[in-house]
């Protein structure tokens, strides 16, 4: 069972589940601040599906837990979700100039421990264009 402690909140997924704290990443955390904003979690449902989760507490930041402008709202949230996407498509093209990478990347994806990394990444790139992945918005609002 993984336990992650995001905008006040504790989220728990059993074993079916692979996550990434996305936002924690060191990949993620090179580009951010640079124009580029992600999502919170990105999880392996039982190695089929891609979840990207994104976690918004609006009583965190302010009392009355409102939404205050709806419109800038979502463009936020879309930002996120493409910049997330972009990312990893970047990811998948920085691994493909890597001699190791290519060398060993069939290895990895058939035991993924050997580079957890690796395999995690390249495995969410395969199911974004697959088309298998879902997007969550957890909104903890009025």
């Amino acid at each position: 069972m993984s336990r992650f402690s995001e905008s006040g909140c504790i989220f728990r997924f059993d074993r079916q589940w692979e996550i990434l704290k996305y936002d924690d990443h060191h990949y993620y955390q090179i580009v951010s601040g640079r124009s580029f904003s992600g999502v919170d979690f990105a999880g392996l449902l039982n190695d089929e599906e891609l979840f990207l989760i994104e976690i918004k507490n609006f009583y965190q930041y302010d009392n009355q837990g409102a939404i205050n402008d709806l419109n800038q709202f979502a463009l936020e949230i879309r930002e996120k979700l493409l910049d997330t996407i972009d990312l990893i498509h970047l990811i998948y093209k920085y691994h493909q100039r890597s001699w190791m990478y290519s060398r060993f990347n069939r290895l990895v994806m058939r035991f993924p421990r050997v580079h957890y990394t690796w395999w995690f990444w390249t495995r969410m790139k395969e199911l974004i264009e697959q088309e298998a992945f879902t997007f969550v918005l957890l909104i903890e609002s009025v």
